[in-house]
C-alpha cells in the first residue's frame, strides 16, 4: 500500500516558507538603509587634479569604551546625490542611504539624501 500525499497541506507549507522567505529578504534590504554623519573627503582625482571620487569618514567610539575611537570610511557610490557631494568636499554631513561591502571590504554608501551641517550641529 502507497502512502498517500496531501497535495494541498504540501501546497501550503510551500506557499508558508516563500511568505517567510520573502519577509526576510525585505526585512534584511531595508536594514541596509543607514544614516551617517561625517566629513566628505577626497577619495580619487583625475589627470588634472579634479575630485573625481568621495568618501565619508565617519568617527566611530565603541560602546564599551575599552577601545580607542577610529573613522570608518564609507566610499560614496553613483548616484545623483552622491555626485553632489563632490563639490562639498571638508564639509560635515549626515547622509542616508544604501551601503553595501565589496568583496575587498570596502563600505559603499549609495546616497539618496544628505543635509550640510552647521559647525554648532556636529
Amino acid at each position: 500500500m502507497k502512502p498517500q500525499i496531501n497535495f494541498k497541506l504540501v501546497a501550503l507549507l510551500t506557499i508558508i516558507l516563500i511568505i517567510c522567505s520573502a519577509q526576510s529578504y525585505l526585512h534584511a534590504v531595508k536594514d541596509d538603509v543607514v544614516t551617517i554623519t561625517g566629513t566628505v573627503v577626497a577619495y580619487s582625482w583625475d589627470e588634472d587634479e579634479n575630485v573625481t571620487d568621495v568618501a565619508i569618514v565617519v568617527p566611530v567610539v565603541p560602546e564599551d569604551h575599552e577601545e580607542e575611537e577610529y573613522n570608518e570610511e564609507y566610499l560614496v557610490g553613483d548616484t545623483k546625490k552622491g555626485k553632489e557631494l563632490l563639490n562639498l568636499v571638508d564639509s560635515t554631513i549626515t547622509a542616508t542611504g544604501k551601503v553595501e561591502t565589496t568583496d575587498d571590504g570596502t563600505l559603499v554608501i549609495y546616497v539618496t539624501e544628505y543635509k550640510v551641517l552647521d559647525d554648532n550641529e556636529e
